[in-house]
């Protein structure tokens, strides 16, 4: 096979497409021949007209025996010496490449010739027809199309990818100038048939055959996910799928045909368990709906609802039961117009008992009449099906029973303030979230599903006291109406006010009480704070902080002896960056000793640093430079006899605008022998000295 290049030319006279032809191995029949040389110079005129002359020029070319045009007719050349000939195009050419069949061999042209006739279709068959059977259309020169149409669907018959090659061979049967065979695409709908020859060229309209539904076998009282329905009518092999009225689907992979595989009148399917009431649709491949009647399902029927236990609460169980009750999808308990609550979990589940626990959200069904001496149920439950139906089972005359949750009782009601009380017989424990003694939050713990207990509060004696219970469901319960309690005052201190803010180290932590004065011992954890003294009435507290107490938050033992004691709230004592010095001290040059941190003005804070602490100098660079340092006995130095830095520049301040040393044993020896008393100094052009802490390690 000889593979030729061309490049197009013309005139309105001869000017022709130059098709420059290289030598390459020419095959026959499937077997390698004999190198040969032809010389194509141009053919054409291109585009030409069927039944008109094309003209080849080049050298050589009487070996050239025939020209195959696409469409398969073969003509004979006309020659006029050896670099010329001619040939007719037959009326049944198409566009395409043209092949030289030589005595040395076959030449593809590598560019196909084109057309000038218009397409013209005369005449399609039949006008409606059904996806997946053929359509044709006639008329002439319909191999000039590039694609046939039908409404927004395309079939490509001049193919340039593998994709539309694939679809080519998919759907088009027969292609020749005068008739094209296709075969309808499932996805076509009614629509305009046209070929596409630059601009569409309209055929008509064809009707696409649309399915057409005639009857259920069953329409009424379907039982979902059991019941197998067929549907009856024609073409409905072109059914994608089946969509009923609340949104449920049964997709085409579902859909079997209900009698022989060719048929195509009738489709059945287990209805699906989430199947609704309602208008049913069948939708096309195309995505055309058509109608098909409406159906009637099977609803769950509740006969009776309620729990073994009269007022049943927390992990208490309910029961529905009934008939059909696999079709209940969720159950909704409202109690209260703020309060409702879905489960969608049951304990158990059959087709005609569901048993589920009472939600932790639910409110008490419960009301207080006018005289406060009795409880009238009033709450709702409902069913929601697999459909999505809601369907209310309560009535005016029968409703849900949801008990008030029970704070128990005490087994003494007479305590001291500062004893621990355990609270049994009571109910929903799970779901407490709060407890208040007489208006105080205090602390408790759920011991079992009947029983908690908690520590009266020190700061809370007083005769017939409330204790009152918070839960989660939005409920609350007291025993205003039942035993109160009687408490003694407590010979424990106890703390009404105490600080919120941090102490720091060397402060006073100011406590208001009472019962102060009986204190004999104050401890944090296993730190001893002995620097303490309370009011003459024993109802204010003064607790020196020393200034060796590292930070940290945490409760003060109180301590009367070694078996009665009471605590403080939580304190945070010993503030970990100690402040020497804070103020505004700035220069605009030169060297400067900072006084404020002479030998004579140093805070007793100061000369608690330890090895190990990081001391800090908070300073702001206003001007081009600065520098910070530590004086030592020599005056100005670099580092310590330690080889520490003793001198930072303006790169080694902090993103947080401080310079920082760990302190060190030399640092602290070389401190204390400054002639001068002085021990920070700066240098720079404009600075400003803001803060001198430090940090306890």
């Amino acid at each position: 096979m000889f593979t030729i290049r061309k490049k197009y030319f013309g005139t309105i006279a001869l000017m022709m497409l130059m098709v420059v032809a290289t030598a390459i191995t020419s095959c026959k029949d499937d077997d390698e021949a004999s190198q040969s040389y032809n010389f194509l110079e141009s053919f054409g005129p291109c585009p030409v007209a069927r039944g008109g002359e094309l003209t080849f020029l080049g050298a050589d070319l009487r070996s050239v025996q025939s020209v195959e045009f696409p469409g398969g007719e073969t003509v004979t050349p006309s020659f006029n010496g050896n670099g010329k000939f001619t040939v007719t195009v037959p009326e049944s050419a198409q566009p395409g490449v043209l092949i030289l069949h030589t005595s040395n061999g076959d030449i593809k042209t590598l560019t196909p010739i084109d057309f000038t006739e218009p397409v013209v279709v005369s005449d399609f068959s039949p006008k409606e027809q059904r996806p997946g059977n053929e359509v044709s259309i006639k008329g002439k020169y319909l191999s000039n199309a590039t694609y046939i149409t039908i409404g927004n669907v395309k079939i490509p018959l001049q193919p340039s990818s593998t994709e539309q090659t694939a679809t080519f061979e998919k759907y088009v049967t027969s292609l020749t100038n005068d008739e094209i065979k296709f075969i309808v695409p499932a996805e076509a709908a009614t629509g305009d048939l046209a070929l596409v020859d630059g601009q569409p060229v309209v055929a008509g309209t064809l009707t696409v055959t649309l399915p057409t539904f005639t009857s259920w076998s069953k329409s009424e009282g379907l039982l979902p996910g059991s019941d197998e329905v067929v549907i009856n009518g024609t073409d409905l092999d072109l059914i994608s799928k089946v969509t009923f009225a609340n949104g449920t689907v049964v997709e085409s992979d579902d859909i079997k045909n209900s009698v022989k595989k060719s048929s195509v009148n009738s489709i059945s399917f287990v209805l699906p368990l989430t199947a609704g009431d309602g208008a049913v649709t069948l939708t096309t491949i195309s995505g055309i709906d058509v109608e098909a009647g409406s159906i009637s399902v099977v609803k769950p029927e509740v006969t009776s609802f309620g729990s073994d236990n009269e007022y049943p609460y927390c992990d208490d169980l309910l029961f529905i039961k009934g008939t059909n009750l696999q079709l209940i999808k969720e159950v909704i308990v409202a109690n209260k117009a703020d309060n409702v609550q879905t489960v969608s979990t049951f304990t158990s589940a059959s087709e005609t008992e569901i048993q589920f626990a009472v939600p932790e959200g639910t409110g008490s069904s419960m009301v207080w009449n006018n005289d406060k001496q009795a409880n009238v149920p009033n709450g709702e439950l409902y069913i929601i099906t697999q459909s999505g139906k809601r369907i209310q089972v309560s009535t005016e005359e029968n409703k849900l029973q949801i008990g008030w949750a029970n704070i128990g009782s005490a087994d003494n009601y007479s305590i001291t303030a500062g004893d621990k009380v355990v609270m049994t017989n009571c109910t929903n424990t799970a779901y407490m979230t709060k407890i208040e003694a007489d208006g105080l939050e205090v602390e408790f713990t759920k011991d079992s599903k009947n029983s908690y207990s908690f520590v009266w509060p020190l700061t809370k004696p007083g005769s017939n006291l409330i204790l009152k219970v918070y839960y989660s469901n939005g409920d609350e319960n007291s025993n205003e109406w039942g035993d109160k309690f009687q408490v003694a005052a407590s010979t424990l201190p106890y703390v009404l006010v105490a600080p919120t803010e941090k102490i720091a180290q060397g402060g006073t932590i100011i406590l208001q009480g009472g019962n102060f004065d009986k204190i004999t011992k104050i401890t944090c954890g296993t730190v001893e704070l002995n620097d303490f003294t309370s009011s003459a009435d024993g109802t204010k507290l003064y607790i020196e902080v020393p200034l060796t107490f590292k930070a940290t938050v945490s409760a003060l033992d109180l301590i009367i002896d070694d078996t009665h004691k009471s605590q403080t709230p939580l304190l945070t004592i010993g503030d970990p960056e100690v402040v020497l010095w804070e103020g505004s001290w700035e220069k605009t040059n030169d060297w400067n000793g900072f006084e404020g941190l002479s030998w004579g003005n140093i805070p007793a804070a100061f000369k608690n640093i330890h090895v190990g602490d990081e001391f800090r100098v908070y300073a702001e660079n206003n001007g081009n430079w600065i520098q910070c340092g530590f004086r030592l006995a020599d005056g100005w130095a670099d580092k310590f006899s330690d080889g520490t830095d003793c001198q930072m520049q303006q790169d080694q301040l902090s993103a947080d605008g401080y310079f920082s040393w760990t302190i060190t044993q030399q640092m602290l020896d070389e401190w204390k022998v400054d002639t001068n008393g002085i021990i920070i100094y700066f240098n720079g052009d404009n600075y400003l000295l803001k803060k001198i802490t430090y940090i306890a390690k």
